[in-house]
């Protein structure tokens, strides 16, 4: 998918446990939960509505927002490739049961939903090289980013 919105972003950033392990996690991989709420707090900032407490998957958590434009979820999951491990979030739509067997998540994502979390991490000193993907081209191996979706 080259045309459209980027709904992949990856950012490096020390300021989020890497290290502990939580006994609340599903597996021992699954950091992002202070992640999460950061990102959370800082869209609420910028008028957004956001869940109260992040989700937990088997990989990371999700955390959902909600823009204008409809209902989205952040899928976030921390990478820990050497020498500086990074995170990788995807942005997907809200949608029903029957569309999400479809793929629906990951169709008609709106850009105003794409540049509400680019604002939530630009701009931030704990943040550090955003680069923005299309998702099908990133797991393809095209791994050029942007600097904004």
């Amino acid at each position: 998918m080259s045309a459209g919105v980027r709904t992949l972003v990856i950012f490096r950033s020390a300021s989020f446990n890497t290290t502990e392990r939580k006994p609340y996690f599903i597996n021992d991989c699954c950091f992002g939960d202070d992640a999460a709420r950061w990102i959370a707090a800082r869209l609420r900032s910028l008028g957004f509505e956001t869940d109260d407490e992040p989700g937990q998957e088997d990989f990371g958590w999700f955390l959902r927002y909600r823009t204008p434009e409809g209902s989205y979820t952040l899928v976030l999951a921390y990478q820990p490739e050497e020498p500086v491990g990074q995170w990788m979030g995807t942005v997907e739509r809200e949608c029903g049961l029957m569309a999400s067997m479809f793929g629906g998540r990951r169709k008609g994502i709106a850009t105003a939903a794409v540049e509400a979390l680019h604002q939530a991490l630009s701009g931030c000193p704990e943040i550090t090289s955003v680069a923005w993907h299309y998702d099908r081209a990133f797991t393809d191996g095209n791994e050029n980013g942007a600097a904004s979706p």
